[in-house]
């Protein structure tokens, strides 16, 4: 009996840095952000719950929030976006460079955000203790503040690795993570941002 040798010249190997988005840490991501809109939910549920049984809204001892610093921060939120959708771009051509760039722009101004955030909160002539508002309003916007603590933390991670080299195109969970986190907090900001900052302007 004889035997063919097996012809491997079509068979490709793997590539040593790829990686699969169906990772433990990529499901391990899913899971948090259910987490976090089931817990945003609820937060929003009670908000709006208080809202509709109040004879006023807010009450009458406190005034409307202002707009000027919700929206600063607003825009730079949005714009903090950008530079993750460039950075994935460029990563994928193999720029590690302008990647870093993108992921120094996206830090900068998600630390603009937060600062600016934190003002405004600083600013308010109510607190968490001066009446059903006041307690729904901190607790809603400081639980943005702490989710947008916790992606500067990953995105600290995610830089440090990044000026190592740790990054190339097929090897990016860890920054497709931090980008669709940041994503799911801009969305939840956004809805926080209409439903306390400009409904009480609208109605």
């Amino acid at each position: 009996m004889s035997y063919r040798p097996l012809d491997t010249r079509s068979v490709r190997p793997p590539a040593e840095d790829a990686e699969d988005h169906r990772t433990v840490d990529w499901w391990g991501l899913i899971f948090l952000i259910v987490v976090i809109l089931a817990f945003f939910s609820s937060v929003m549920f009670s908000f709006f719950f208080l809202r509709f049984n109040a004879e006023q809204w807010p009450p009458a001892s406190i005034e409307r929030p202002t707009l000027l610093l919700p929206t600063i921060a607003t825009l730079t939120l949005l714009a903090s976006c950008l530079p993750l959708i460039w950075m994935q771009r460029v990563l994928g051509k193999g720029e590690r460079p302008r990647f870093n760039v993108g992921l120094g722009l996206n830090t900068g101004l998600s630390v603009a955000f937060l600062a600016i955030l934190i003002v405004s909160l600083s600013m308010l002539d109510f607190g968490a203790t001066t009446n059903a508002y006041g307690s729904a309003f901190i607790v809603t916007v400081g639980f943005l503040v702490v989710l947008a603590i916790a992606g500067l933390y990953v995105g600290a991670i995610v830089q440090a690795r990044a000026w190592k080299g740790h990054f190339n195109g097929p090897r990016h969970v860890a920054v497709t993570s931090l980008s669709t986190y940041w994503y799911v907090l801009t969305a939840m900001w956004m809805v926080v941002y209409v439903s306390l900052y400009l409904l009480p302007y609208i109605e």
